[in-house]
């Protein structure tokens, strides 16, 4: 996993040189309607309620297993906010049709229906999915992109990935689409395409 033990201990130290607070958007409970679409194999489905508490239990370890890198590395200065508090958030639910209605302008569309689909070719091989899985994981895209545009337009935050972001954002960050209306680049978030040889654990910065 790319966000969890030394790999997000590289992250943390890249970032301590960058930002003022630091909050971790724990986004465990977001899979669970994946989960329970495709199960954890590819194979089995499960139902709804328990991909929910599998995916909550998940989000409870992965808390418990970097507790302590991270607070060696940041002590008191952050915080953890689980994906159940962003559905919590009133705000949440305009904000995801505002993302759908703004995804399903072409190219956009196609950019996300590309994310998809790429996404269930490198979980499960180059297997044919019905139309409805592939729509699992649109929406799940969208309400992921709905949380980073919300988070980003109520708070001055960047948000960093150690990994490739989604086609759809790329094309965004690059403003070489044309559709209306457009989201103000400031609620675009940043990505960060980095690897563990990009920081080593002493501090110092390979690459920016």
């Amino acid at each position: 996993m790319r966000c969890t033990g030394q790999n997000l201990e590289c992250l943390i130290v890249w970032a301590q040189n960058r930002f003022r607070g630091y909050e971790f958007s724990l986004a465990d409970t977001l899979y669970a309607r994946s989960f329970s679409e495709f199960g954890i194999d590819g194979n089995s489905k499960i139902s709804l309620d328990a991909a929910y508490e599998l995916t909550r239990g998940l989000g409870t370890k992965w808390m418990k297993d970097n507790e302590a890198v991270i607070s060696k590395r940041l002590g008191p200065n952050f915080r953890v906010r689980r994906w159940d508090e962003w559905l919590d958030n009133p705000d949440l639910p305009a904000a995801i049709q505002r993302v759908r209605t703004f995804f399903e302008q072409p190219p956009l569309s196609k950019l996300v229906e590309a994310d998809a689909t790429g996404y269930l070719r490198r979980k499960f091989g180059n297997a044919v999915f019905p139309v409805h899985q592939t729509e699992v994981l649109i929406d799940f895209i969208i309400e992921e992109c709905a949380v980073y545009f919300l988070h980003s337009s109520k708070e001055n935050v960047r948000h960093v990935y150690p990994g490739k972001s989604l086609a759809v954002l790329r094309a965004m960050a690059r403003n070489d689409i044309d559709v209306d209306p457009r989201i103000d680049p400031e609620m675009l978030a940043v990505f960060r395409n980095m690897k563990r040889t990009d920081v080593d654990l002493r501090g110092k910065n390979h690459a920016d």
